[in-house]
């Protein structure tokens, strides 16, 4: 079964054992958005939304977007001073 981007950053979230306001917090946007987001709902997610959750989930944009289903673990973009 191919799996959505919604399906993806929820999927991602609870693999890491965070509540969707820890992920809010982490990835500096709203509770609200991360729900609207999990549950297909957010009618535009911006670009710098999924650079954060990417961010945080240490994954790639391309991984989110499901542009890729091959999960590239990478280093911390906020280390990196990219977020």
């Amino acid at each position: 079964m191919e799996m959505n981007m919604a399906e993806r950053i929820m999927l991602l979230r609870r693999k890491l054992d965070l509540t969707q306001r820890d992920l809010a917090n982490l990835a500096g946007i709203s509770q609200k958005q991360i729900s609207l987001i999990e549950r297909g709902k957010a009618t535009a997610v911006h670009a710098e939304t999924i650079v954060r959750l990417a961010g945080v989930f240490k994954v790639s944009t391309d991984f989110l977007l499901c542009v890729t289903d091959k999960i590239e673990r990478r280093a911390n973009v906020r280390a990196a001073g990219v977020v």
